[in-house]
């Protein structure tokens, strides 16, 4: 098992890619996804990085409650954080921000709140008190996504009173809504009105949707539906081989 010292003493590079919590998450996570640190290996003291990336406390511990809630790591009061038992058995798929995305490419980020409606949640498999959610991101004022986002509700109450026309419901629930199981599913679909004219795209063009489930335990949380402007965006997934695979396919 690595020590707490032999990891402080590892270099851990900020990217320059968006906001530096980001940059202090990937920075900590790529050891770990890795293998270089292994599951139980102790992470540097929150103070430690602090000193260390030149940031806040409220930064580093943002980022590092992004990687306990991806489950990279586990936060042990008083003991510190520590990396997550088997996490080399699984696969890392990173989504990235599509706001972190514009502005590291130089971009002027734009984010509008289309919807907020409390409504039944029953046909995206949550309960019957749901806040339903219409977004629009977008790039130097070019729609880039649409996000349609469900929230239970009995799961997250206080989404109800939430100001989403100012903060993002991705970062928004990060910090607010802790969950324990995610499920991603893409797809490939031609635009059908009215979202063809949100995203200011002739109907007919082939864009990327990302679905998203999140629960805790087992009580369903969120869904979304991600639809990305198919000219305009690509997305990255990172994956690492389980553990004695080395890689091999599975047909």
């Amino acid at each position: 098992m690595t020590g707490r010292r032999d990891n402080e003493k590892m270099v851990l590079r900020l990217d320059g890619a968006g906001p530096l919590y980001a940059q202090i998450r990937r920075a900590i996570a790529a050891p770990i996804i890795s293998g270089t640190w292994r599951p139980g290996a102790a992470i540097p003291f929150e103070r430690d990085l602090c000193v260390r990336f030149s940031a806040s406390r409220m930064t580093v511990s943002r980022a590092l409650t992004l990687l306990a809630d991806e489950g990279l790591i586990v936060r042990t009061r008083r003991k510190g954080s520590f990396v997550a038992p088997q996490v080399s058995h699984h696969a890392s798929f990173e989504i990235v921000d599509v706001c972190d995305e514009v502005q590291s490419d130089g971009g002027h980020y734009g984010y509008e709140l289309l919807k907020k409606e409390i409504a039944n949640g029953s046909a995206v498999n949550l309960g019957d008190k749901a806040l339903h959610l219409l977004c629009r991101h977008s790039r130097d004022q070019h729609p880039v996504l649409l996000e349609e986002r469900w929230i239970d509700l009995a799961a997250a109450p206080e989404a109800g009173d939430q100001d989403f026309s100012i903060e993002r419901p991705t970062p928004w629930l990060l910090h607010h809504v802790p969950w324990t199981r995610a499920e991603h599913q893409m797809s490939a679909i031609n635009l059908v009105t009215p979202n063809a004219a949100l995203l200011a795209l002739e109907p007919g063009v082939a864009c990327l949707v990302l679905e998203r489930r999140t629960w805790r335990d087992q009580t369903p949380v969120t869904y979304v539906k991600n639809t990305y402007a198919g000219p305009s965006h690509r997305l990255i997934g990172r994956f690492e081989p389980a553990k004695g695979d080395s890689g091999r396919s599975k047909g």
